[in-house]
C-alpha cells in the first residue's frame, strides 16, 4: 500500500530560492510535499482548499495578531500541527502566549535544512517518519564528515603547515559534534511514547473575536475564512464556537450522509462544555431540524448569548455655557460670508451658572454562557475645583461666575478671567473681537476690524482704520492712523501716543502724548497733549473741561478748530431734542385727526363692534403716551437751553505757540486768530460776550500712555 504524502505549508517571505529548492529535494525523498507562501492571506487560501499536516508560521508578518491568526488556522484545520519560526528572542517571547496550542514547536532563524527536518519530525509525532529523518540526517552528516576528512587528507598531502592541520581538526570536531547533537535529539524523541491521534475529535471550542460593529454577526474569523458549504471529510461535522469573553456561542453544523444529527447529543455536548446560561433551545432545535431536513449547513448561527457587563460612566463636568472659542462664518441675507466675524469668545456674566459636577454611575455585571459573573468597572469621580473669578456651591455641586469675563477651563479647574488676550494682531486670523470684560491686544488692530469690550481695551500696537468701542478706558500704546475711517469710543478715558485722521469720543479725559492731526476728538472731560511736539493741528477738538497743549495749529496756517465748555455738547443736544419734538408734535396731530372719526363715540357703546372698541382704546392710549414723552422732552429742552446760558469756566491753554487761522470756541463765544500768540490762555468774557486772550493759566498734566506688560 502506497504511503500518503505529508503536506507541509510554510509561511516565509524571505526564504532563498536556492535553499527552498534544496529543501524541497531532500523532503521529497521522505514523501513530504512543501508548499511555500509569502502572506497570511495566501495561507488562508491554501488551508481552505486542502489540509496540511504541519503549518510552519513566520513571526514577522503575523507577530501583531499571531494568537488570533493561529486560532483561525486551528479552527478551520484542527488536526494541523504548528511550528513557529523567527528570530530566537521573538520566538521565546511568543511561546508563552501560544499555550492554547499544545505541541507547538519553535524554530529559530536562521535555521539549517537539518534543523528544519528535525523540528518537522518532532511536530508530526510519527515514529516511522522520525526514523526516516534520522537516517537521512545521519547519512548527510556522514557524507559531510567524509568530505571534510578527504579535504583534510588532501590538505595534509599538499601542505603540511600547522595552520592547515588545525583547520582540518576543527572541521572534523564540528562535524562530529553536529552529528552527536542530532542523534541525541532524535534518540530522546524516539524513546518518548507517541500520542495516538484522536479517532473522533468531536466538537472543537476555540476563541473567536466578536465584531464590534455587528455584535450579533459572524466574528472576523468567519468573515475572513468564508466557511465552505461542503465539509472536509477530515473535519468534524459539528463544532461549537465561542467568542473571546464567552458571551456568545455559535453552531457550525454540516449535514451527515447516512444519518441525522441528534438534538439530545448536541445538548449533552453543550452540557459537557458547561454552556448553561442564555441557551436558546428553540433556536437550536430549529437549526438542527433545518440541517437535517434541507441538507444545508449551519455556518455560525448564534445558539446562546450571555449578558455582557456594562461599565459605569465616569463623573463629568456638565457645562451650561460655551467653553472655548467657537469658529463660525456668519452669512447675511444675500448669502455673503463675513470673514471678520470668525470667533465667538466664551463670555459669562457675574452670578451666571457655569457648570455642575455629575456623579459616576455604577457598573452592571453580566454573565457569560458558563454562568460566571462578568464584573463591570464602576465609573470614577471627577475632580473639579474653582479658580479665580469662580465659586463652587458644595450643596448643589455647581460652579458660578463671580465676575463678568472669559471662561477658562484647564485641567478640571474652572476660572473666569476679566481680560481676553489677543497675542498678536486683530486681523483675518482672529476676526472681530467682542467681549464682556476687558481686551488686551498684543499687536495692531488692522483696517476694517472691530473690537468691542464692556471693560477696557488695551492695544500694544497701532490702530488703523478700525472701530474700537469700550465701556471703560481705551489705551493705545503707539497711535492711530485711521485715514478718516472707523472710529474710537471710550466709556472712560482715552490714551494714545498720536492721532492721525482719527475720530475719537471719550466720556472721560483724552491724553495724547505727541500730536493730534486732522482728527475729530470729543471729550466730556479734558483734552491734554503734553509731550514732544504736543500739537493740535487741523481737524476739530472739543472738550467740556478745557484743552491743554504745547502748540495749537501750525505755522502754515492750517484750519484748526478747538471748542471748550459744555455748550458745544448742549448745542448738539438742543438740535436733537428740537428735531424729536417736531416729529412727536406731527405724530400727535395725526392721531388727533384720527380721533375725530370716533368723535361722540364711547368705547363702552353697545353699538360698537369689538374691533372698534379696541381701536378707540389703542388710539387713546397712544395719544396719552405721546403727550407724556413730549412733556419730558420739553423739560429736557429747557434744561439744555439753561445750560447754554451758563457761564463757561473752561479754557484753552497753550504753553508754547498758538498759530494764526485758529477757530477757538469758548462757551457761546468764538474767536478767529489772525496772528501768532505765545504762552497764552483763551477764556470767555461773559459780560463782553467774547473770547479773551490772557497769560498762560494752565498746568500741563504730564500723563504717560498706559502700557501693559
Amino acid at each position: 500500500m502506497e504511503k500518503k504524502a505529508i503536506h507541509v505549508l510554510i509561511l516565509d517571505s524571505e526564504l532563498n530560492a536556492g535553499v527552498l529548492a534544496s529543501l524541497n529535494q531532500r523532503l521529497s525523498e521522505l514523501g513530504v510535499v512543501l508548499t511555500r507562501v509569502k502572506t497570511p492571506e495566501e495561507v488562508l487560501k491554501e488551508i481552505a482548499g486542502r489540509g496540511f499536516q504541519v503549518f510552519v508560521c513566520d513571526l514577522a508578518p503575523t507577530k501583531r495578531d499571531l494568537l488570533e491568526f493561529l486560532g483561525l488556522v486551528h479552527r478551520f484545520r484542527p488536526r494541523t500541527r504548528f511550528v513557529v519560526h523567527g528570530p530566537r528572542q521573538g520566538v521565546l517571547e511568543a511561546l508563552p502566549k501560544l499555550a492554547a496550542f499544545p505541541g507547538i514547536k519553535p524554530l529559530s532563524k536562521p535555521w539549517t535544512e537539518d534543523e528544519f527536518m528535525t523540528v518537522l519530525a518532532l511536530a508530526l509525532g510519527d515514529a516511522d517518519f522520525a526514523n526516516q529523518v534520522q537516517e537521512a540526517l545521519l547519512a548527510s552528516v556522514g557524507e559531510l564528515a567524509s568530505e571534510m576528512m578527504a579535504a583534510g587528507t588532501l590538505n595534509d598531502t599538499v601542505n603540511t603547515s600547522l595552520t592547515q592541520k588545525i583547520h582540518v581538526r576543527t572541521a572534523r570536531e564540528r562535524a562530529q559534534e553536529e552529528a552527536a547533537k542530532i542523534q541525541n535529539q532524535l534518540g530522546r524523541f524516539l524513546q518518548d511514547p507517541l500520542p495516538d491521534p484522536p479517532s473522533n475529535p468531536g466538537p472543537v471550542v476555540v476563541s473567536e473575536m466578536r465584531s464590534e460593529s455587528n455584535p450579533d454577526g459572524p466574528g472576523p474569523e468567519m468573515d475572513l475564512l468564508n466557511l465552505p458549504a461542503v465539509r472536509d471529510p477530515k473535519d468534524p461535522a459539528m463544532r461549537i464556537v465561542l467568542n473571546r469573553d464567552a458571551t456568545m456561542v455559535r453552531l457550525i453544523l454540516y449535514p451527515l450522509e447516512e444519518k441525522y444529527h441528534d438534538l439530545k447529543e448536541i445538548e449533552e455536548e453543550l452540557n459537557r462544555k458547561k454552556i448553561v446560561y442564555g441557551l436558546d433551545s428553540a433556536r437550536l432545535k430549529e437549526l438542527v431540524d433545518t440541517v437535517n431536513g434541507t441538507g444545508k449547513p449551519c455556518l455560525g448561527e448564534v445558539i446562546a448569548k450571555g449578558t455582557p457587563s456594562i461599565d459605569g460612566e465616569n463623573g463629568k463636568i456638565r457645562f451650561f455655557v460655551q467653553t472655548g472659542l467657537e469658529k463660525h462664518l456668519a452669512e447675511d441675507e444675500d448669502g455673503k460670508v463675513d470673514y471678520k466675524q470668525l470667533f465667538e469668545i466664551p463670555s459669562v456674566r457675574a452670578n451666571e451658572l457655569l457648570a455642575e459636577v455629575t456623579d459616576p454611575t455604577p457598573a452592571t455585571d453580566g454573565f457569560n454562557v458558563y454562568g460566571a459573573r462578568l464584573r463591570g468597572k464602576s465609573g470614577k469621580a471627577i475632580k473639579a475645583s474653582p479658580g479665580k473669578g469662580c465659586r463652587y456651591d458644595e450643596e448643589t455641586r455647581r460652579f458660578y461666575a463671580e465676575i463678568d469675563g472669559q471662561l477658562i477651563v484647564k485641567a478640571s479647574k474652572i476660572s473666569v478671567l476679566p481680560i481676553f488676550v489677543v497675542p498678536e494682531d486683530v486681523d483675518l486670523s482672529t476676526g472681530n473681537v467682542q467681549f464682556v470684560g476687558s481686551v488686551l491686544i498684543g499687536g495692531n488692530v488692522t483696517s476694517g476690524f472691530t473690537v468691542i469690550a464692556e471693560g477696557d481695551v488695551r492695544i500694544k500696537g497701532l490702530v488703523e482704520a478700525a472701530t474700537i468701542k469700550a465701556g471703560g478706558t481705551v489705551a493705545i500704546q503707539k497711535g492711530v492712523v485711521a485715514n478718516d475711517k472707523g472710529y474710537i469710543q471710550a466709556g472712560q478715558d482715552f490714551y494714545a501716543k498720536f492721532l492721525s485722521a482719527a475720530d475719537v469720543t471719550a466720556e472721560g479725559n483724552v491724553f495724547v502724548e505727541d500730536t493730534i492731526m486732522n482728527s475729530r476728538v470729543t471729550s466730556s472731560g479734558k483734552v491734554t497733549v503734553s509731550k514732544h511736539k504736543g500739537s493740535i493741528v487741523g481737524g476739530e477738538v472739543s472738550a467740556t473741561n478745557g484743552i491743554d497743549c504745547l502748540n495749537l495749529g501750525s505755522d502754515m496756517g492750517v484750519n484748526t478748530t478747538v471748542m471748550v465748555g459744555e455748550q458745544f455738547l448742549m448745542r448738539k443736544k438742543l438740535v436733537e431734542v428740537t428735531e424729536l419734538l417736531e416729529k412727536q408734535n406731527a405724530q400727535i396731530k395725526s392721531l388727533t385727526q384720527s380721533q375725530t372719526v370716533f368723535s361722540g363715540m364711547d368705547e363702552n357703546d353697545p353699538k360698537l363692534n369689538p374691533k372698534q372698541r379696541v381701536a378707540i382704546q389703542q388710539l387713546k392710549q397712544s395719544i396719552e403716551d405721546l403727550k407724556k414723552r413730549i412733556s419730558e422732552n420739553e423739560k429736557i429742552k429747557e434744561s439744555v437751553v439753561e445750560a447754554l446760558n451758563r457761564n463757561c469756566l473752561a479754557k484753552v491753554n497753550v504753553r508754547n505757540i498758538a498759530n494764526s487761522n485758529l477757530k477757538i470756541v469758548v462757551g457761546n463765544t468764538q474767536l478767529k486768530t489772525i496772528k501768532t500768540h505765545t504762552f497764552c490762555s483763551f477764556y470767555e468774557d461773559k459780560a463782553l460776550g467774547e473770547v479773551r486772550l490772557g497769560a498762560y493759566d494752565g498746568k500741563i498734566s504730564v500723563k504717560k500712555v498706559i502700557t501693559t506688560k
